[in-house]
């Protein structure tokens, strides 16, 4: 639910709770137990309504971790498997309570991401050699 749309009900319920104070009064509800009862009949509806925002986000989070789950799966040697849209499967781990599971992401990650470095500094180097040859072969 967006910013108007929160707007939108609260407008609504403003100008329906006189109307709704009226009504509960002729029929025979006294008007401090008709704010009573819409008072307790809102808080429930809040409660429902943020439970279930909680229930969404949580599904929403399960899927994430588990496409993340599978891209890691599919390429295990690529770091950037660990990540989904810009998050890190170890953040949405830290989000859902799982702290040792998250740890060992990030872990796993680590190593990953050293054996790239260290694969990426070998590449280099050779690039590096074999530029400095050619240009010494070049030069003579």
């Amino acid at each position: 639910m967006n910013y108007a749309a929160v707007l939108a009900v609260l407008l609504v319920l403003s100008f329906s709770f006189p109307l709704l104070l009226e009504w509960g009064e002729q029929a025979g509800l006294s008007r401090p137990s008709g704010v009573m009862t819409l008072l307790v009949l809102s808080l429930l509806l809040a409660s429902w309504w943020l439970i279930r925002l909680t229930v969404h986000r949580h599904r929403r989070i399960l899927e994430r971790l588990e496409r993340i789950q599978n891209q890691i799966l599919e390429a295990p040697q690529d770091p950037q498997a660990y990540f989904e849209g810009g998050e890190h499967l170890g953040d949405l781990l830290l989000r859902l309570g799982r702290r040792r599971e998250s740890v060992e992401c990030f872990e796993r990650y680590a190593r990953l991401e050293g054996a790239m470095d260290l694969e990426r500094e070998r590449m280099r180097e050779q690039l590096e050699r074999g530029y400095s040859t050619s240009e010494v072969q070049r030069s003579s």
